[in-house]
């Protein structure tokens, strides 16, 4: 068992980025700048992932978090078509930085 490098939550698993480890994508992702860095932005479009919904574990979901700026701390998401939450058709790619749980921003990678 480890804690939460953001939160201080006891966790067993959860993301790594360096030694470090974070419990949930919120706090992966938490950041002091608050927004995206100037480099996230320029390597982006304004385009956000719009509405990720499933409905009886059918619809898009946003998958695999990986890539995380060093600066504004924002991670690569995949945005798939989802049958039983298992992805099934990748769609496109975003820049993502969670506020919540099930609140985020999100940026078209070019």
């Amino acid at each position: 068992m480890t804690r939460c490098a953001t939160c201080n939550t006891l966790m067993f698993r959860g993301y790594r980025s360096g030694a470090d480890r974070y419990c949930s994508l919120p706090c992966f992702t938490a950041s002091s700048v608050g927004n995206f860095c100037p480099e996230c932005l320029e390597a982006t479009t304004p385009d956000s992932p719009g509405n990720t919904v499933t409905v009886n574990t059918i619809g898009s979901r946003l998958y695999f978090a990986d890539d995380r700026c060093p600066k504004c701390h924002s991670v690569v998401q995949r945005k798939a078509f989802c049958v039983l939450w298992i992805p099934i058709i990748p769609l496109s790619r975003y820049r993502v930085i969670y506020s919540s749980t099930k609140r985020y921003v999100g940026r078209f990678l070019r």
